[in-house]
């Protein structure tokens, strides 16, 4: 689960039980700040807290100004950082700068948040907007909304980045914005329960996301060989037309036959998935362009086919070529960033 969505919903929870709440975000860092921005805090008026917005070094702070957030009812932007004397005085020696809201959630707040939470639990990308000001507005951005055609202002602009990039933006229209973007899980399909699959499942799981493994050949994808895991024995073809392939999909290809990565790297390329990658050599992939090219996919559509596969650190058995493929992901998902 985000983290984010984990404090929302503690936070909820102590709304539920009749207490007082205030959210913290980190909103803007410099240098190395040790918590990126769109960290959570939130903290109630018993000094109870969860998340963390400077990895220990500002907390205290931060939880006292909370309290003055709750009493008063008016949010508070604080700073702070190596130039800053009282960032010594909590301990942020580290050479970087951290801005953070801290806001109080009261009235329609409380039923904003939920909505964040169960649209997040229904798999839709939204954006939440704060006002960084002593009201903190809020505002609930939707994917439908922040795809339409129609509305093209800069908050629905600055939204689309938000969700392309996985990382808040801020907006100035006369007083600034916080743009957090939720966005789905990220689902990682990998066509071919090969030795390489093995061992690049426990890499994706170990970076948080969720992952498919589709081979239609009954002694490849067996429950021994692949415990535990999302297995589908279906053609390709057939499974990702079940599928939504969306902007937080990743189609990897590494059966090297063309029967079964050909109908992926289709789809794969008809969707907006943000990684797209197939294993095999310069030439059996230069076949496997001119077969797509035949099939009417243009440049710009194949361009887009990381192969051969993953980060060029010279792998040489499964494992390595798993760590270069797990690589090569990451750095497309956070290339914008």
């Amino acid at each position: 689960m985000d983290d984010s969505i984990s404090i929302l919903k503690q936070t909820l929870e102590w709304k539920a039980q009749d207490q007082q709440v205030a959210l913290a975000t980190v909103v803007k860092t410099w240098g190395s700040a040790p918590r990126r921005s769109g960290s959570m805090m939130c903290i109630n008026s018993n000094l109870e807290f969860q998340g963390s917005v400077s990895g220990g070094c500002v907390e205290t702070a931060v939880i006292d100004q909370a309290m003055t957030v709750i009493k008063t009812g008016q949010a508070q932007l604080l700073e702070f950082g190596v130039s800053n004397e009282q960032a010594w005085e909590v301990g942020l020696a580290c050479g970087g700068n951290i801005e953070i809201h801290v806001w109080p959630v009261t009235g329609a707040a409380v039923y904003t948040l939920t909505e964040v939470v169960e649209l997040n639990q229904q798999n839709r990308a939204l954006v939440l907007s704060i006002g960084l000001d002593q009201q903190a507005q809020l505002e609930l951005l939707t994917d439908d909304l922040i795809n339409s055609a129609v509305v093209v202002d800069q908050l629905n602009i600055s939204a689309r980045q938000a969700l392309r990039s996985d990382r808040p933006v801020i907006v100035e229209q006369g007083t600034r914005s916080f743009l957090q973007p939720f966005n789905p899980e990220i689902n990682v399909y990998i066509v071919g329960a090969v030795h390489i699959s093995q061992q690049l499942i426990a890499m994706i799981q170990q970076l948080g996301f969720t992952v498919y493994v589709i081979d239609p050949r009954a002694a490849f994808a067996t429950e021994q060989r692949f415990p535990n895991i999302n297995l589908v024995q279906k053609w390709p073809n057939e499974f990702f037309a079940e599928q939504n392939l969306n902007h937080r999909s990743a189609v990897i290809t590494l059966t090297h036959d063309p029967k079964f990565d050909d109908p992926a790297l289709q789809s794969a390329l008809n969707s907006n998935a943000f990684y797209i990658g197939a294993l095999g050599s310069r030439k059996t992939h230069a076949s496997r362009v001119e077969r797509l090219r035949a099939e009417g996919f243009t440049e710009s559509q194949l361009d887009r086919i990381d192969a051969p596969i993953g980060l060029d650190i010279k792998a040489s058995n499964p494992a390595e070529i798993a760590v270069s493929i797990a690589a090569g992901l990451v750095l497309t998902l956070r290339q914008d960033e």
